[in-house]
């Protein structure tokens, strides 16, 4: 009968991406081979999700922005490609609500929101 080899439950690889060093782990769930290692990588997670939500904030304000240049100018009444052709991003909003009949979803952004008039056409509101 032939003896295979046990492997060694705490014999491990670092899961930080530019380290994968050998160790030997203290426990069982320990994934990485020091401190500074895990440091890293969590670090290196929260940049990501940072970065994720820095890019929506990004649009929304500019959304906002846009709607806010449009309405003080006395420009309530748009047309989507316009908006589209200053850089707003119809899909990134802050909230919705139904309109009065309940059939369309109304968009807010911030404090302005957007009801269709016709079929490319769109009402500025101010919120608040």
């Amino acid at each position: 009968m032939e003896a295979t080899a046990v492997k060694d439950p705490y014999q491990k690889t670092c899961k930080y991406i530019s380290c994968v060093k050998s160790f030997k782990a203290k426990r069982l769930n320990q994934e990485f081979c020091c401190s500074e290692c895990k440091k890293k990588a969590n670090n290196g997670k929260a940049s990501q999700l940072r970065q994720l939500i820095n890019q929506v904030d990004w649009q929304l304000k500019l959304n906002r922005k846009i709607l806010e240049a449009f309405y003080l100018d006395g420009k309530t009444i748009v047309n989507i490609d316009v908006l589209q052709a200053n850089g707003f991003d119809y899909l990134k909003h802050t909230g919705s609500r139904a309109d009065a009949n309940g059939k369309y979803t109304i968009p807010e952004f911030y404090n302005y929101s957007l009801e269709k008039t016709s079929n490319n056409q769109l009402k500025i509101n101010k919120l608040w």
